[in-house]
């Protein structure tokens, strides 16, 4: 088991505090962070959840008075939460491990593991991976290899493949890995190493350490199958992660694989000194226990060479260095050792002494492992009579199973009859509904059809007496501008040359004056007719001509525009400039104003049109009673261009007429 005491360092005492099965981050950081995370929140689950993971933290990192301080403020905030409650059991068989109690604490984490099933979150996930992994290391430090691997094949790798989680799943790899090494199935060990390296890989720098770990291990497991080759690549590119690490306590691992890596070759003179390098840096390290195993297998690992190099001497110096207080396996081989050395040196009562403690272990580890064999067999046979008496009890349930479903197919062949009746009657009744309802639709779609060309044929018959309306203007603009405006041009030209003759001046100058005035209304009144700029200058400068017209001593017009375009077609011109005249002429005859605004702007098809005034306003509710104001002829135009009339009406502020209009063009625009 050579890497028990890594593991447990790196998982029994931790638990992840971000993606990472075991968080080898800055411990102090992640503390920090946490507790300004609990002063901000507001919320007792995560203040909760927050204090337990600085309790596992501060375990870590063996500070149990702040492991056993967090961990009742994680409970004060879990109230009745079940996952919280879980969670702070975990923590509290943390306890267990600071005193040593592994069967204790085994006991406890495994009934919490159907607990956290119950719970989808990350968190939950996380815990039930690290509960995963601390059930296979405890049956690994019970030589229960295949139980690690089961628990690892059939929880935890799933369970880290669903969460997602590399460096767990590399560590169960790993750990798989390491249970086929120490049952000698290289081979597989192999396999499983590949793939926990990886995994590593996917979490880059999050897992380097182990990464690194993985490859030295990897790289003894491939010595064991003598590919010495191969066995060097791995170890290089564990060397390279370790070089850019000038600190990194992973070195005298590292040295001790490349030594048992040239000790399986015989070179023992290169190996000797990779293992006194790998214990020169023990010596020199204040982080690394000079009782580890790594220094205990450099030891044992250089004492071997010593033997082999025949520095008998020696190799005994550095078995007698060591302590008995370590696994029975390891004992096993310095027994083993001490007895070679001293049968070497002729010192055969002490080469004796050892090889009775030795048998004497030896014959008390097969005893266990028969022991252990044994209970595996009696437990086996308790569970095949258990099998034939629930198998019996099966046969037994499956022949009342077939009599009460023989029965149930009677009734349940009745009740489907009357279903398949029930189902029928329901569907021609639902039919007969939607029937009735499509007919009701096709009724309501006919009247809205008919709705539709009714208001087609008005908006056609509208647009008829419009263009109707605008011709006879135009015919009447015409004969009066041609026929009567000509006469009456003509009469004064008359009457001018009449002036050098002695006539009465005064009735000649109101002769004159009268023609002038009747010519100045026939010309305004034709103009009204038919505005002679706009077919000549365009919309925007008859509008513009139109509220200059208008405008007299009492009443100012202002006219402003924006982007009115000239490809307008000419009857939606007329109805626009129809709209405008029509309210700048209601606005100067009802409303008493003294200012009117005209507005208008344009943006692609949509034409605006905004006409303020500053008089008495009216009721906007009555808007259908005020014909005489002309307000039924604009809402007719405004309808006829498919637009909208608001009016804003107030006796204090005025009115304001708000027009939106969709014209169309004579040609497409200009892109």
């Amino acid at each position: 088991m050579k890497r028990n005491v890594l593991i447990l360092f790196l998982l029994l005492t931790s638990f992840m505090n971000s993606q990472n099965v075991s968080s080898l981050g800055n411990d102090d950081e992640e503390i920090n962070r946490l507790k300004k995370e609990i002063s901000l929140t507001k919320s007792d689950s995560i203040k909760s959840i927050n204090h337990l993971k600085i309790s596992g933290l501060y375990f870590k990192n063996g500070e149990i008075n702040n492991y056993k301080f967090h961990l009742q403020r994680g409970k004060l905030f879990s109230k009745n939460n079940a996952f919280l409650k879980a969670y702070v059991a975990y923590n509290e068989a943390l306890n267990h491990l600071n005193n040593g109690n592994f069967d204790q604490f085994y006991n406890e984490i495994s009934k919490l593991l159907p607990q956290l099933k119950k719970f989808n979150n990350s968190t939950s996930s996380h815990l039930q991976l690290l509960i995963v992994q601390n059930i296979s290391i405890y049956h690994t430090i019970n030589l229960n290899y295949d139980l690690s691997i089961q628990i690892l094949m059939n929880e935890g790798i799933p369970l880290a493949k669903k969460a997602k989680n590399y460096t767990a799943l590399g560590t169960h790899y790993e750990s798989i890995a390491d249970s086929f090494y120490e049952l000698n199935d290289f081979t597989k060990s192999a396999k499983y190493y590949e793939l926990a390296i990886e995994s590593y890989k996917k979490e880059n720098e999050k897992s380097i350490d182990l990464l690194s770990i993985c490859y030295i291990y990897y790289s003894n497991c491939l010595t064991q199958l003598e590919d010495f080759v191969a066995a060097k690549k791995i170890l290089n590119k564990a060397f390279d992660i370790l070089k850019k690490h000038e600190d990194n306590n992973l070195y005298p691992l590292y040295y001790n694989a490349l030594g048992e890596w040239n000790l399986k070759q015989k070179r023992y003179a290169v190996a000797i000194e990779n293992f006194k390098k790998g214990l020169k840096i023990i010596s020199n390290s204040q982080e690394i226990n000079e009782e580890s195993e790594t220094f205990l297998s450099l030891t044992l690992n250089l004492a071997e060479s010593k033997y082999e190099t025949q520095d008998y001497n020696e190799s005994i110096e550095l078995l007698n260095n060591l302590t008995l207080d370590t696994e029975d396996h390891n004992k096993l081989f310095i027994y083993k050792l001490f007895n070679s050395n001293f049968q070497k040196l002729g010192e055969y009562d002490k080469a004796n002494s050892y090889l009775e403690k030795y048998i004497s272990l030896k014959d008390s580890l097969d005893n266990a492992i028969k022991e252990r064999d044994y209970r595996k067999i009696e437990a086996k046979y308790n569970s095949l009579e258990k099998e034939k008496k629930i198998i019996q009890l099966e046969k037994e349930k499956t022949e009342k199973e077939i009599r009460l479903k023989n029965l149930r197919l009677w009734y349940g062949f009745v009740s489907i009859t009357l279903l398949i009746a029930l189902i029928l009657f329901y569907f021609l009744y639902k039919n007969y509904k939607n029937q009735k309802r499509i007919n009701r639709q096709k009724d309501i779609i006919h009247e809205q059809n008919i709705e539709f060309l009714n208001s087609q044929k008005e908006i056609e018959i509208m647009q008829a007496m419009i263009n109707g309306e605008e011709a006879e203007r135009k015919r009447i603009a015409r004969d009066l501008h041609d026929g009567i405006g000509s006469r009456l041009s003509s009469l004064k030209m008359q009457l001018n040359q009449l002036e050098s003759k002695k006539i009465n001046t005064q009735e000649f100058e109101s002769i004159s004056e009268g023609l002038t005035k009747s010519i100045t209304d026939l010309r305004r009144t034709a103009f009204n007719l038919v505005p002679e700029t706009l077919s000549k200058l365009g919309l925007e400068l008859a509008l513009k001509d139109l509220c200059f017209s208008m405008s007299n001593n009492n009443v100012s017009i202002l006219f402003t525009s924006y982007e009115i375009q000239e490809n307008i077609i000419e009857s939606n011109q007329i109805t626009i400039f129809r709209i405008v005249q029509e309210l700048i002429n209601n606005a100067l005859k009802h409303s008493n104003c003294t200012e009117i605004i005209v507005d208008c702007s344009q943006n692609d098809e949509l034409f605006l049109i905004t006409i303020e005034d500053n008089g008495i306003g009216f009721n906007t509710n009555d808007l259908e009673c005020f014909s005489g104001l002309g307000l039924k002829n604009i809402k007719s135009r405004v309808e006829l261009l498919k637009g909208k009339l608001d009016v804003v009406s107030n006796s204090c502020k005025g009115t304001i007429f708000n027009i939106e209009l969709n014209v169309q063009f004579d040609h497409p625009k200009n892109m």
